[in-house]
């Protein structure tokens, strides 16, 4: 089967991850974006235990532009240190020709 691959990352603020989401879009480094939340995120950071509201963002992209989908996002991400994740999945030929011709400029 072919693949493609989901980048995902988690925002403070759902315009952001909205405009996150559309500039990827617009330039053809994802053919779709999807932004969920609010979901609470726990984690630590600079010693203090965090609880924070987020939105999420899953990028879908073929794996050749993971790079530079990763560069976009850490160019305008608000955090210190974006949690970037990449998972690679398995689709059917349609939906991968699909991603294939929905990426290119």
């Amino acid at each position: 089967m072919p693949k493609i691959i989901e980048i995902s990352v988690t925002y403070h603020q759902e315009e952001a991850a909205l405009a996150a989401a559309q500039n990827l879009v617009e330039h053809h480094l994802a053919a779709c974006v999807h932004v969920d939340g609010p979901f609470t995120s726990i984690f630590r950071w600079e010693g203090k235990l965090q609880r924070e509201p987020e939105w999420r963002l899953i990028a879908k992209t073929l794996p050749a532009h993971r790079a530079a989908v990763i560069e976009a996002i850490e160019r305008d991400h608000p955090y210190d240190l974006p949690g970037i994740l990449t998972a690679e999945a398995e689709v059917s030929e349609e939906f991968a020709t699909w991603v294939d011709t929905e990426t290119k400029p």
